[in-house]
């Protein structure tokens, strides 16, 4: 009888263990998350970061398999998947087409790169980068360019800058200009970088890459609008966890002019692209702290909707979601903790790799690209608060 026991117990230990794998296994990867989880809440003061998982927007394309300067299927189907990046650090991208001189001059190879982030805009904005970074690699570049590394700065990552020093990290020197250098290079400058395996920073802000250096403290990560922001992208639409893949979380200042709010303005916006087994979705998030704002915004928005139009053309957004497949789902207000909640506006697309098949001359994620360009042309007004 005991030895029936053990069995037994034995038999639901395993049962249990394999139920925990599955639901693991049904979580989606957040690189975004990840990478959020190594960012200090203090170098976001700017209250802007621009985000792309070039990996993830490669391998959702069919037959995007490369060589970059190729001239097969595949090389052109990368490059059309690399086309979609409207985030990230935006120097890597118009570089990219020089990899091999890239890779020269920097240590880093850009095709080798699989998550690009910028926070903050120029001339202070930071660049983080990671994949296949090797410390040894990019030493060896940093030193032909007259790079060393910085003592003061900490040992959590190593710090390195123009002449060991952190004096001359905005400075320009058009004669030392290097196109090929990813961190200042194109016009003379030489911008102070933080690395580890997997991971570089660089930037002309001193005091934060000083503090990014140096580790510790809370993360952005840990910000509770930030998390509550992703888990309401991350699940938009209802189905499994989707995967955000590009990205941008901004404050209220950044998205739309200030003044004139029906209702008080969120006190975080994120922009993002999240893919799903069954779809791709472009989601327009706000976080509140306290919940009835969210629903003041939903109450406000649900009638201004279906007449939303484009300020700077006049343009339905119904007529510029229907051109690309898409539709709008139904806005909601996802709860949040602390009384918190995020007011959701999300619009459901073919997935990456069914677009491509309908379209394999269109580059990839054209949908937010659609969104972006409304973010830059101040044309989100539709869902001001």
């Amino acid at each position: 009888m005991g030895k029936t026991r053990k069995t037994c117990r034995g038999i639901l230990l395993l049962a249990a263990l394999l139920l925990v794998s599955s639901a693991a296994s049904g979580r989606a990867a957040q690189p975004f998350g990840e990478l959020l989880g190594q960012v200090p809440q203090a170098a976001f003061a700017s209250g802007y970061l621009s985000y792309a998982d070039i990996e993830a927007l490669v391998r959702a394309r069919p037959g995007a398999d490369g060589p970059l300067d190729g001239d097969t299927e595949g090389s052109r189907q990368y490059r059309l998947a690399t086309m979609g990046v409207t985030g990230g650090f935006p120097d890597l991208m118009m570089l990219f087409m020089m990899a091999e001189d890239v890779a020269q001059a920097t240590g880093i190879d850009p095709r080798a790169v699989r998550q690009s982030m910028e926070i903050g805009q120029a001339p202070f904005n930071q660049a983080w980068l990671t994949g296949e970074i090797r410390p040894g690699v990019l030493e060896e570049a940093l030193k032909k360019k007259d790079y060393g590394p910085v003592s003061e700065a900490g040992a959590a990552i190593p710090l390195w800058a123009a002449d060991g020093s952190l004096l001359n990290a905005a400075a320009i020197d058009f004669a030392r200009r290097d196109m090929g250098f990813l961190f200042g290079g194109p016009l003379g400058g030489r911008w102070p970088v933080a690395f580890r395996d997997g991971l570089a920073v660089a930037s002309r802000d001193t005091e934060t890459l000083k503090r990014i250096a140096s580790g510790g403290g809370p993360t952005l990560a840990e910000q509770p609008a930030v998390k509550a922001l992703l888990d309401a992208a991350a699940h938009a639409g209802g189905g499994r966890e989707g995967v955000i893949v590009q990205a941008y979380l901004l404050t209220p200042g950044h998205v739309w002019e200030s003044g004139g709010w029906e209702v008080p303005p969120p006190e975080l916006v994120l922009l993002a692209q999240a893919d799903g087994e069954d779809a791709s979705r472009v989601v327009l998030a706000s976080y509140y702290a306290d919940e009835s704002h969210a629903q003041a915004l939903l109450g406000s928005l649900k009638p201004r909707l279906p007449d939303a139009a484009l300020a700077s053309s006049g343009r339905s957004l119904e007529d510029l979601i229907g051109q690309m497949d898409g539709q709008m789902e139904s806005p909601l207000v996802a709860p949040a903790p602390e009384g918190a909640g995020v007011l959701l506006l999300s619009f459901r697309y073919p997935t990456q790799a069914a677009a491509a098949e309908k379209n394999p001359d269109a580059a990839s994620a054209l949908p937010f690209r659609a969104f972006v360009t409304m973010l830059l042309k101040g044309d989100l007004g539709w869902a001001k608060p």
